[in-house]
């Protein structure tokens, strides 16, 4: 009867694993599947430009997009309505990235004392988001992802006539 019951037990934990491996393996749904609702990037490190965040952020009364910046600690802010253009841009950044697989990340790496961090809170319309944090560990495609994004919202800003006092 052990024998039975200890067989089961392989058996079920050999299909569980395949069961994860299998999901793991599967593309993550695209942002088109559902329009973005919310983003918030923050990043923070050592020195005041290098704390910065871009929101987007939609109004539930009008539906309209509006990305909000703070840099160089919040001594800078700027609001702008978000174009299509630029939902479009994020949309494609997210998928590009994956950013989806970042969901659930959340990482400190307490022996680095002066270093850098970050969060991403992504929310779609159909109620599935993004959440994800590090302090000093960051999760694959960090860098290339960060650098895009900051492209993407620095490029935004002075599309729209606006050059940031810290030089970003």
């Amino acid at each position: 009867m052990s024998k039975y019951i200890w067989i089961c037990v392989v058996i079920a934990a050999l299909m569980g694993v395949v069961g994860f491996r299998v999901y793991r393996n599967q593309a993550p749904p695209t942002v088109s599947d559902s329009p973005i609702v919310y983003f918030d990037y923050s990043h923070n490190g050592s020195i005041s430009y290098d704390i910065y965040s871009y929101e987007v952020i939609r109004n539930e009364e009008t539906g309209e997009m509006t990305v909000n910046y703070s840099l160089n600690c919040g001594y800078e802010t700027y609001t702008l309505p978000a174009d299509a253009e630029m939902m479009q841009a994020l949309a494609e950044l997210i998928d590009n990235h994956s950013l989806q697989k970042w969901d659930g990340f959340s990482e400190t790496n307490s022996w680095v004392l002066d270093g850098s961090g970050f969060s991403l809170n992504v929310r779609f319309e159909d109620g599935d988001g993004i959440t994800a944090s590090g302090s000093n560990s960051f999760p694959n495609g960090y860098s290339d992802a960060s650098s895009a994004i900051d492209e993407l919202f620095q490029h935004y800003l002075k599309e729209n006539g606006i050059t940031p006092e810290g030089g970003y």
